[in-house]
């Protein structure tokens, strides 16, 4: 799986003031959930 771990890091970073923040690995990356929703996925 190829991730881009800079801009992983940096979604990570713009979400880190929600209350509720999930990381699934999804669709070849990963796959953030902000209240049990799908907001965005980081890929290659």
């Amino acid at each position: 799986m190829a991730i881009n771990e800079n801009f992983t890091v940096r979604v990570r970073e713009a979400l880190s003031s929600q209350p509720k923040v999930e990381e699934k690995k999804m669709f070849c990356g990963i796959l953030f959930m902000v209240n049990d929703k799908m907001c965005i996925s980081v890929g290659l």
